[in-house]
């Protein structure tokens, strides 16, 4: 399969269907996440944390660009933040709000199609706003 379909088809198993074990095979051992240096195993903790917060939480991949071992696309998530989203820096308490999240990925594979490093771009201010905890 080609990056932009494994894009695609791993946004749906992770994030809509919310098996996090994809990510052990679709990513390589040593990938590397920006901002902040995080691993495999700490995205798909992320993951599984959004899921756990906003249970009905859709996302797509749209506008996927790939070209050799570089793939570009915009990440789009819509949920309602029923669940306390437990974090690393803390927990915080579920509103009840709708929550639209819109992030811009670069992602770069290996020969064998695994992902080793992931450039993101993501309005963090919008979207603690929309949880509730920035005041709108």
């Amino acid at each position: 399969a080609s990056n932009r379909d494994g894009i695609v088809a791993l946004t749906d198993t992770v994030f809509n269907q919310g098996n996090t074990d994809a990510v052990q095979a679709a990513f390589a051992e040593m990938f590397v996440g920006h901002p902040g240096d995080y691993t495999r195993e700490q995205f798909a903790e992320n993951a599984a944390g959004l899921r756990a917060a906003m249970p009905d939480l859709k996302a797509e991949a749209l506008r996927v660009v790939a070209e050799g071992n570089w793939a570009v696309f915009h990440f789009v998530a819509d949920g309602t933040f029923t669940e306390d989203m437990v974090d690393p820096a803390g927990t915080i308490p579920a509103t009840g709000n709708p929550v639209h999240i819109s992030n811009i990925l670069a992602l770069q594979f290996d020969e064998q199609g695994r992902v080793t490093g992931a450039w993101e771009l993501f309005d963090n201010l919008a979207f603690l706003t929309q949880l509730g905890v920035i005041p709108s």
